[in-house]
């Protein structure tokens, strides 16, 4: 098959799946067969992709909906994450009480996932509410990163609805997002981060750097993994052609700006516990 006629092929396939999913939309939505017209249309316009990246995501949620009728799944790690939040809400700091109504400072865990609950039951959320609409939103934001990223770098639209969808119909990823665990908060920062450093690696802009270190940083301070992410990208930069001055400033500024929250936090645990991260290696 030469390259005219496979591309003929591919675009009858391509021409096919879009009537069949133009169908299979009109279908669900309960639209008489004489406006399928205008889905075709949409399809068509340039808000099309957009729109159709937008449904994938809230497939995603509601894939989350329908698994947790009751709310999310509870696990022992869950109490610290919901004390934490309950006593940062109350300014009280990031720990728990006691039986006997004793402030106990969390250490085990790091904060941001508590600090992002908290936040969010201030604005009147209540707090379970809170950590449900996180693994939402998170969720979403995961499958659309997902496929902007792919968009961005093959410049195909196919391929970037392919890539949302194999993000918002994984089961491992829904098991992941039906639980109250700080999980879903840190995958989409490291996906966002990850994306963000390999955007700077392309462009070579200082502010996309920053803002990867930003990402990489609160990531950290979600779970105490996001290390590896910081290890990564040093050692990325570090083996990357460019001047040695150059070389060294750049990485100075994504340890500083990935480190130093997270050094905050590890001096405060010090100073309560004696040991940085509540962990034997530690």
């Amino acid at each position: 098959m030469n390259q005219t006629s496979f591309g003929t092929s591919w675009g009858a396939l391509i021409s096919k799946a879009r009537s069949n999913l133009t169908g299979w939309i009109v279908g669900i939505a309960g639209f008489p067969r004489k406006r399928e017209r205008l889905v075709v249309v949409a399809w068509e316009h340039r808000l099309g992709y957009p729109v159709a990246l937008a449904m994938i995501s809230l497939v995603a949620m509601a894939q989350v909906a329908l698994a947790t009728p009751r709310g999310l799944q509870i696990y022992a790690d869950s109490f610290y994450y919901v004390a934490g939040s309950e006593n940062l809400a109350a300014f009280r700091g990031f720990g728990r009480l006691s039986g006997g109504g004793d402030f106990i400072p969390i250490t085990k865990f790091p904060p941001f996932f508590s600090v992002t609950m908290a936040a969010l039951e201030l604005i009147g959320l209540e707090r379970l509410n809170s950590a449900y609409w996180i693994n939402l939103s998170s969720y979403a934001l995961l499958v659309l990163s997902a496929g902007l990223l792919m968009r961005l770098e093959t410049g195909s639209k196919p391929a970037s609805m392919l890539a949302s969808l194999f993000v918002g119909l994984s089961p491992i990823l829904l098991g992941v997002h039906i639980g109250l665990m700080s999980e879903p908060l840190f995958l989409v920062l490291s996906f966002a981060a990850i994306s963000t450093f390999h955007r700077y690696l392309t462009h070579d802009r200082l502010a996309l750097l920053i803002l990867s270190a930003v990402l990489v940083a609160l990531a950290f301070l979600t779970r105490y993994i996001g290390i590896s992410l910081i290890g990564t990208f040093a050692a990325v930069i570090v083996l990357r052609r460019s001047p040695l001055r150059e070389k060294a400033r750049r990485l100075g500024l994504l340890l500083a700006i990935g480190l130093a929250p997270m050094g905050i936090w590890m001096l405060r645990n010090l100073i309560h516990t004696g040991n940085a991260a509540n962990r034997a290696v530690l």
